[in-house]
């Protein structure tokens, strides 16, 4: 059961990030913090990443719920076998970022990303990103992590 914790604090972190960038002031500048490298803005994504199936946002709640109810079910098999530390973490990590973009789109019907990163490559500089996003490209390079450990 604490295997559960994990996803869930995700969410959980996340859903209070997206509150409180719901309530900033879209006329003001995008604040930024840790030497300008992270900007705090507030954008609301209709889409997947980079807007993908923008356009086709019913059909994005409709895959996405299913895809992350299964996964969902596959963790709970999961955390029920001993070891793999590095795979539970993973999916965990996927989930609880999953849960999250899925609650908007369910609940809001856009995803609210709320920060990017200040680079030299301004076509980076434009995409941004929320916590459960992080988590979700972390937790991807650990389960890819756990598979390359698993084939050596």
């Amino acid at each position: 059961m604490k295997w559960m914790l994990l996803p869930a604090g995700i969410f959980t972190a996340d859903y209070i990030m997206k509150k409180r960038a719901e309530s900033w002031n879209e006329e003001e500048a995008p604040e930024k913090m840790l030497g300008g490298h992270i900007i705090l803005q507030k954008l609301h994504n209709r889409g997947a990443a980079l807007s993908f199936m923008e356009k086709t946002p019913k059909l994005l709640t409709g895959v996405t719920t299913v895809v992350t109810a299964g996964m969902t079910a596959f963790y709970v098999y999961l955390i029920k076998k001993p070891k793999q530390l590095f795979l539970k973490t993973g999916v965990g990590m996927i989930l609880g970022g999953a849960w999250s973009n899925v609650w908007d789109r369910i609940t809001r019907k856009y995803v609210v990303d709320y920060f990017s990163f200040h680079t030299k490559c301004r076509k980076l500089e434009r995409v941004v990103f929320n916590l459960a996003d992080m988590f979700i490209f972390l937790g991807g390079f650990l389960v890819i992590f756990w598979n390359m450990l698993r084939k050596s």
